[in-house]
């Protein structure tokens, strides 16, 4: 008699190719971990009686009621689970070499129950295993990870509380619903060399109504985090920011230039020389503490670290970020992102403006009202029909794409872009030039090639020259891409430095908080510094770390440089002195801008170089002091002991912490549930009609921002084009409507007039 092990491995030599464990969908949360084989009796003997021999050895199974035995392949933690069923089989499917599926009923597998409740009943339990009701509102203890990592499983499992990043480049805290894997794309099932072997597989997660988020789109919550570790990884965060923009440089073949520089690696070495500095001890115990875990430690490096992950993205990941690929990127982007180069696209805005005013005014002047050719007529509506009909299935489906990908709702680089920027805007930190460049790249994406169709449906249907016509047609596509195309030429950007370096420089400013860092009260509040505390480290200095002539001196003060920098900052002293230009080269940030007249606008203080817009910012002497000022959190107040399994667990305490409107959860947004493009791009549409306005006008008054009557004006007029815009997207396909039924009807009635004398 053979064994169970030879029954299967004959099984799978003379029925199968290769498993099909997850070319689509497979769980894998703990009830598909550590998989073993087993078997039940039929006659009412425990699983757990099989167990016992399998855990001897797995190929050799023993025990009464051979001829009842069924074959099954099952988790140990499904069984611990589901200890009362009876029989069932969870081989995986197979495939022949064709590819054809078979079912475990062809492969002679059953499932047996006592009663088709009992199945019912089995079958219900895996699915609130795996697809848990959804907790509209997570505990504190919800949302925190912590622990110790599993070998090759999933990093969060069904009903764990996590922060997703969706397209719109938000952070939202929801809840993971499922847990996916995959082999990766370059494993070969039919290698046999990965006989009896596993994957290291790649996993995707389902969070809420949205599925298949990757790894890098979801990281530990922010308000978990911060309950473990307290605030100080935070008041880092915006520090390493300062140093990055500071390191950064715009250098084609320098070593730190934005193109080349590893930026993860250089965020790691900052936190490990702050992680291991004497005056952060404290902070360093409870990092460490077995309680938290290598999962906890790797979670808070992974949160942490994400905008220096994203940053080498832009450079590395041209699947997401393939500036090339997407032709909506126009000079108002480059002006939006930069803050600087005004120049070109205010002449191309001119340009795009006039062209259409003169057409329209010489229509106007030369409206024919009546004809003595009723065959050219007759070309002419049919030409127009055809125009018209062009316009509903390129014109429009393309106006639609770019109003999506303007409100963030998009899968494309320059709805990302977009994403990026409305988030610093809604922050208030970008300059007067990035809000202009920003304002006028969305009315020209949401509404100009709307307004420039409506203008020509309206030539066309006043002009009798079919030749005209399509000349017509033919030259306002030409002007709609004029602000594109200039993005697409070879003189322009041809490596897409100056896109990626303003990207960069968009990322840094949403991470840091400049209002808080220059707001005692602000600052107190987000990062858990007592005020008074903040004050006597900067110097009773109400601004903070604000200080243009502290951060001069700082920058040239040696207590403030790592080992590094010092050596670095010797060099450039020495290569100054003996007036070495190649030494210079190499040792001295250079000042970029972005436009010829770019140092023109910066001698008069109007534009910033690139990488250095931070600088006033960079009071390494007030930095020094306040990195380690936030209170660390005491672990002991946060988990209880377990005599039962002589362990530590979480405080049931924490299950009595909701999020509430007076102190909600970091990043927790429960009326904006669902990430999909339509609820996106409706919930943006309205958010910026009804919230835009007053926060923007807010936003503008606050305590030392800049310009303050300036940025009102282009809040306001900003706002009334953005309006103009949305109108002139919903007009449009009424309009282009209109015009193709008075045709038809034109061309059914033989009435060739103009349809307005």
């Amino acid at each position: 008699m053979s064994t169970y092990g030879e029954s299967l491995d004959q099984f799978n030599r003379t029925t199968t190719t290769r498993r099909i464990f997850d070319e689509d969908e497979t769980l894998a949360t703990e009830i598909s971990k550590t998989n073993m084989y087993v078997a039940l009796s039929t006659d009412g003997e425990s699983p757990e009686h099989f167990t016992d021999h399998i855990n001897d050895d797995e190929n050799l199974v023993t025990g009464p009621s051979r001829n009842a035995l069924k074959e099954f392949r099952l988790s140990k933690t499904l069984k611990d689970i589901f200890s009362n069923m009876k029989a069932i089989d969870f081989t995986p499917i197979v495939s022949k070499s064709d590819g054809a599926y078979i079912t475990p009923q062809e492969s002679n597998k059953t499932i047996n129950f006592e009663s088709d409740e009992k199945l019912r009943s089995f079958i219900n339990t895996i699915i609130e295993k795996e697809f848990p009701p959804k907790n509209p509102s997570p505990s504190a203890r919800d949302v925190i990870n912590i622990g110790n990592f599993r070998e090759n499983g999933a990093l969060y499992g069904p009903g764990t509380w996590v922060e997703i990043e969706g397209p719109d480049m938000k952070w939202r805290l929801d809840m993971i619903t499922r847990s996916v894997k995959q082999a990766p794309d370059d494993w070969d099932w039919n290698d046999p060399n990965n006989e009896d072997k596993e994957p290291r597989w790649v996993y995707y997660y389902h969070a809420g109504s949205d599925r298949r988020f990757r790894e890098e789109d979801v990281r530990s919550s922010e308000e978990g985090l911060k309950r473990v570790f307290g605030n100080r990884p935070w008041i880092w965060q915006q520090w390493a920011m300062l140093k990055l923009e500071e390191k950064l440089r715009f250098q084609e073949g320098h070593q730190h230039d934005c193109m080349e520089m590893d930026v993860q690696k250089y965020g790691a070495d900052l936190w490990d020389n702050w992680l291991e500095h004497p005056s952060n001890l404290e902070f360093k115990k409870v990092f460490n503490d077995d309680r938290v875990g290598n999962f906890g430690r790797s979670e808070l490096l992974n949160h942490i670290q994400k905008p220096f992950h994203l940053i080498d993205r832009l450079k590395e990941d041209k699947d997401e970020w393939n500036f090339d690929d997407d032709a909506n990127i126009s000079v108002f982007t480059y002006t939006s992102m930069l803050g600087a180069g005004a120049m070109t696209p205010m002449v191309v805005l001119l340009i795009q403006l006039a062209i259409p005013i003169i057409f329209f005014c010489e229509a106007l002047s030369e409206l024919r009202c009546t004809s003595t050719d009723a065959g050219d007529h007759l070309y002419a509506r049919l030409m127009s029909l055809i125009i018209f009909v062009l316009y509903t299935v390129t014109v429009f489906p393309d106006s639609i794409t770019r109003f999506y990908d303007v409100e963030g709702a998009g899968d494309s680089v320059y709805s990302r872009l977009l994403s990026l920027r409305r988030q610093l805007w809604d922050q208030g930190d970008d300059t007067i030039t990035q809000m202009i460049g920003y304002k006028t790249d969305i009315v020209m994406s949401a509404g100009y090639e709307s307004m420039l169709s409506m203008f020509n449906v309206f030539l066309i249907l006043n002009t009798v020259d079919a030749l005209e016509i399509l000349l017509n047609a033919l030259a306002f596509v030409f002007v709609a891409k004029i602000d594109e195309e200039i993005v697409n030429s070879c003189w322009w950007d041809p490596q897409n430095r100056w896109i990626t370096a303003g990207t960069t420089e968009v990322i840094m400013a949403r991470t840091i908080r400049l209002r808080s860092l220059a707001s005692p009260s602000l600052f107190s509040t987000n990062f858990g510094v007592p005020r008074q505390l903040l004050i006597d480290a900067c110097g009773e200095d109400e601004n903070l770390f604000k200080n243009t002539e502290v951060a001069k001196s700082d920058a040239d003060d040696v207590k403030y440089l790592t080992n590094e920098e010092r050596v670095l900052h010797l060099f450039r002293d020495v290569a100054i002195e003996k007036g070495n230009k190649n030494a210079l080269d190499e040792y001295r940030k250079p000042t970029k801008y972005f436009a010829v007249m770019g140092p023109v606008f910066g001698y008069l203080g109007i534009a910033t170089p690139v990488f250095m817009t931070f600088q006033s910012f960079r009071t390494w002497s007030r930095w020094t002091k306040v990195l380690y000022l936030a209170p660390v959190p005491d672990l002991d107040n946060l988990f209880d002991y377990d005599a039962n399994e002589d362990t530590h667990i979480l405080s049931s305490m924490l299950h009595d912490i909701k999020s509430t409107k007076e102190k909600p959860f970091a990043n927790f947004y429960p009326s904006e549930d669902g990430l999909s493009q339509n609820r996106l791009f409706v919930r943006q549409v309205i958010s910026v009609l009804k919230h835009d306005l007053p926060n923007g006008l807010k936003s503008s008054r606050r305590q030392g921002q800049d310009h303050r009557v300036l940025r009102v004006i282009v809040h306001i007029f900003g706002y009334v084009m953005t309006v103009g815009a949305y109108l002139l997207q919903t007009i449009f396909p009424i309009v282009l409507a209109i015009a193709i039924g008075s045709t038809i009807y034109e061309l059914l009635s033989r009435n060739a007039s103009p349809l307005y004398p």
